[in-house]
This record gives C-alpha cells, sequence and structure tokens, in this order.
C-alpha cells in the first residue's frame, strides 16, 4: 500500500463524493485535503479522514508540480488534469 501524499490523485471510498477521484492539496498523519476542481473547488477542498480515500497515481504533470511548490492551480487546470489521467489510465487497462 503507497503512503497518499500532497499532489498524489486518490479516490473516495466512503461518503456522498464515494468513487470520485481528486487531487491531494494537503496531508497531515489522519487526514488529506482534497479538490478535483469541481465538485469541490480550491476555494473550499474537502477534509477528509485518510481511510476514506485510496491510492490512484502519482501523476506527472504542472499541477502537482505547482501544489508541490506551494501555489494553488485554477480549478480549470485541476478539472482537465484529473480527466486526462483518468482517461489514459482507462486507456492503459
Amino acid at each position: 500500500m503507497r503512503t497518499i501524499e500532497v499532489g498524489d490523485v486518490v479516490r473516495s471510498t466512503q461518503g456522498r463524493d464515494r468513487g470520485r477521484c481528486f487531487f491531494v492539496l494537503e496531508a497531515d498523519a489522519r487526514r488529506v485535503t482534497l479538490a478535483d476542481g469541481k465538485l469541490r473547488k480550491l476555494a473550499s477542498p474537502k477534509r477528509k479522514n485518510r481511510r476514506h480515500v485510496t491510492f490512484v497515481l502519482r501523476p506527472d504533470c504542472p499541477v502537482r508540480d505547482k501544489v508541490l511548490q506551494g501555489r494553488l492551480p485554477i480549478d480549470a487546470e485541476v478539472r482537465k488534469s484529473l480527466a486526462a489521467l483518468l482517461a489514459a489510465g482507462d486507456a492503459e487497462g
């Protein structure tokens, strides 16, 4: 099992947002802060228990780079990046 870090893409396993994918904006020992640019925008990210998300992938994309540098991308960048990453993942298998 991979450790969830800032900039990773995770999937929610519990709650109303179950099955949705998000970028991790912040992470501490018990909780992660998530945004997808659509349902959960960067202005109001979702705080979620680590046990309620699963690791999907650690992307190499501009959104991850910005988050790691401490800058926030815009919602449109997050949405487009998530869509592209998940479409590529579905195409690969």
